[in-house]
């Protein structure tokens, strides 16, 4: 008896009972070991009900590499790029506006949040730190207002949520809860 980690989103149709996967074959066939999560959806994209955005590995000589965004439509199954993976990038977020605006970075023991600039289009790379210090900060979310993004920072030896105004060049966390 084997446990797995695995997960993977399927698609229901709802009238006819079908139950499909977001991914093509064509798709999968590109690894020699599928990736362990296939399911990974970042945004429902609320305004377009065809389609979806997944993050998923990227495929580095058949084996499960850094992540890249597809928007995958949920009908004929077909997908185009919405964001192409970085180097130690592990993970992405959208904006409320369903744009992808946040990479979750890592190297060793080093971690950083990413940040897309919306006027530049450039990645900016905010509050490193180290495994285990109080430095760490995690990116939760933006607000309605895609300037505005909050954290999980320490606050008194505790993680507490910040505001942050993503204008602002200091940066300034404006506690939220504590």
């Amino acid at each position: 008896r084997f446990k797995t980690r695995e997960t993977r989103l399927l698609i229901i149709n709802t009238e006819t009972g079908e139950v499909t996967s977001p991914y093509t074959t064509a798709y999968l066939k590109q690894f020699t070991i599928l990736p362990v999560n296939l399911s990974n959806v970042i945004s429902s994209l609320p305004n377009d009900p065809d389609h979806i955005l997944m993050s998923s590995a990227s495929s580095e000589r058949g084996f499960p590499s850094y992540p890249t965004v597809h928007k995958i439509n949920i009908k004929n199954h077909s997908k185009t790029s919405a964001q192409r993976s970085k180097d130690r990038v592990y993970g992405w977020r959208t904006d409320q506006q369903s744009r992808v605006r946040l990479a979750i970075w890592r190297k060793d023991d080093r971690n950083a949040t990413l940040v897309k600039n919306l006027k530049t289009n450039k990645w900016n790379k905010l509050w490193p730190y180290t495994d285990f210090s109080e430095d760490e900060v995690h990116a939760l979310g933006f607000d309605k207002d895609p300037n505005i993004l909050y954290i999980n920072a320490y606050h008194e030896k505790r993680m507490a949520v910040f505001k942050v105004d993503l204008r602002d060049k200091k940066l300034n966390r404006q506690l939220m809860y504590a």
